[in-house]
């Protein structure tokens, strides 16, 4: 799947874009942004949708509060996860039916859920939704905005994975990723939760652009292959 378009919405807070993961945070104080730190992280170590989701279920839960966060990606089995946290919303809805609502309904942990379709429309809000305006388009970088308006088509061959199988088009919603967030922060440990460390020369919270970004994973050399064997598929590391 691939986000074809992004369209900031106007508003106070701060809104993200790191390639096919985003984030939107109502927090403009300054100093850094847990919810940005960990959208860069995950970035710079080549993660997905559900990575970032169970990154930012960390954050949350190290931070404390109900801070107003969301955030969304496409994952590697050319799905869309969404976490939201606090008064943040992500109302979706997939190949045109009735936009869904997802909302952490005042629990002090994040909200999460998984989506696939042919066409997934996602928007991550903190308020009431302002209209999106077509002139507007996010590549890549950190802008301030309340909300950010996605739409996400699914597109073969993906880009995420290597011979994929054609995924099925239904609208779905994927109650493990939603256990999986609640047992992290049932289960940490007592001496406090892992973190998700900011890429080398980067301040937690820095605005990062990403064709810097994509420099510094090219040095790296973290190029993953796909594999395909006996009907199966996977990742070479």
């Amino acid at each position: 799947m691939n986000i074809t378009e992004c369209v900031p919405l106007a508003g106070r807070g701060l809104v993200a874009r790191r390639g096919h993961l985003v984030a939107l945070t109502g927090g403009t104080d300054a100093g850094p942004d847990p919810l940005l730190t960990t959208l860069t992280a995950v970035a710079y170590a080549n993660g997905e949708g559900a990575a970032l989701v169970l990154a930012g279920t960390r954050a949350a839960a190290e931070h404390g509060g109900r801070p107003a966060w969301a955030c969304a990606g496409v994952t590697f089995g050319d799905e869309v996860a969404v976490l939201v946290h606090g008064a943040a919303v992500a109302l979706v809805s997939v190949d045109g039916s009735p936009e869904a609502q997802v909302t952490a309904s005042g629990s002090v942990i994040p909200a999460a859920g998984t989506f696939t379709g042919a066409v997934v429309t996602v928007r991550l809000v903190i308020g009431p939704p302002a209209p999106p305006d077509p002139r507007l388009w996010l590549e890549a970088g950190t802008v301030f905005g309340g909300g950010i308006v996605l739409t996400i088509r699914q597109e073969k061959p993906s880009n995420l994975i290597p011979n994929d199988p054609c995924a099925s088009v239904a609208a779905t919603t994927r109650p493990v990723l939603e256990q999986e967030v609640v047992n992290m922060v049932l289960h940490a440990p007592a001496a406090g939760l892992p973190t998700v460390p900011a890429p080398p020369g980067v301040a937690p919270g820095e605005v990062y652009p990403e064709d810097v970004l994509r420099l510094r994973r090219g040095a790296r050399n973290t190029c993953r292959q796909g594999w395909t064997q006996g009907g199966r598929s996977g990742w070479l590391r």
